[in-house]
């Protein structure tokens, strides 16, 4: 099962009144995800970087993490990759995952997450030549 959302404040409301009102919504869906999937299942994020404000995302990200006390219940592990663009321009991804504390593959999966990002950024580094 695959979920997708984007969040655009396209309405151009008060920032402060979004960024609340779209925490909550995230850590509800969060919540909503392990509750239908169960403790076994896994939820991999992205930060998005077309407009190179990822870094950013991912600190407001971690900052819900923690304001919502999310860790008592999961776990989240992030990576920044950087890759190289098409304009030869090394761009910064942020990747990451989160479980509940108590899924029973928690070592399979930090093995395999991080085995993940390594074959992105070998692919990366055979198609750039770097």
């Amino acid at each position: 099962m695959v979920w997708v959302f984007i969040v655009k404040n396209s309405m151009r409301m008060n920032e402060k009144f979004v960024i609340k009102r779209v925490s909550l919504t995230i850590i509800k869906i969060i919540q909503d995800h392990f509750d239908l999937l169960g403790n076994d299942s896994v939820l991999l994020y992205h930060c998005d970087n077309s407009d190179n404000r990822q870094r950013t995302r991912d600190l407001l990200f971690n900052s819900w993490y923690n304001k919502y006390n999310l860790s008592g219940s999961f776990i989240k592990e992030a990576l920044e990759v950087e890759l190289v663009d098409e304009n030869k321009k090394i761009r910064p991804y942020y990747i990451g995952f989160i479980t509940p504390i108590n899924n029973s593959k928690l070592s399979i999966l930090k093995d395999e997450f991080e085995d993940f990002a390594t074959r992105i950024v070998t692919a990366e580094i055979a198609k750039n030549n770097i």
